[in-house]
């Protein structure tokens, strides 16, 4: 099942944030859960997993950006990928994506590139979803740009 992260997915999630970010320092339960709970309420940050059989098998944090340029439109970014390895391979990561498109679609963001969206439309391996979080990716309605770190 795609959907939104809930309070009670913390440790889940925490858990696939660990394969992702393995160096990451480890916080504390209250720093954990003040963080989890202020990204919960945030309209504009939504945590999207798949479920599977009852435990988290994939995510990423699809961020609204407001901005004064396309009418005060906002657009929207993809960060915190990961699909556990256990879980690869069955399409999740094309599964939660999508969902994340149609709901930037339904929150009214906005499209600027023509290109068409390659990123939804296959699960990527984990070495190019290593390769993808070093950069951010943009999405803009049905599209998406890719810019690298500086």
């Amino acid at each position: 099942m795609i959907r939104l992260a809930n309070q009670q997915d913390l440790a889940q999630v925490q858990k696939l944030y660990q394969v992702l970010r393995p160096h990451d320092p480890e916080l504390s339960a209250e720093v954990a859960a003040q963080t989890w709970r202020r990204l919960c309420e945030d309209s504009n940050t939504h945590i999207i997993v798949a479920e599977v059989e009852g435990q988290l098998a994939s995510t990423y944090s699809l961020t609204l950006n407001l901005s004064l340029a396309n009418g005060a439109r906002p657009f929207a970014m993809i960060e915190h990928v990961i699909t556990l390895d256990a879980f690869r391979r069955r399409g999740l990561s094309q599964a939660v994506l999508k969902y994340g498109i149609e709901l930037a679609w339904q929150l009214d963001c906005y499209n600027t590139n023509r290109h068409k969206d390659v990123i939804a439309q296959r699960e990527f391996s984990a070495s190019e979803t290593r390769q993808r979080m070093k950069g951010i990716v943009t999405l803009r309605s049905s599209s998406f740009t890719q810019y690298q770190k500086c």
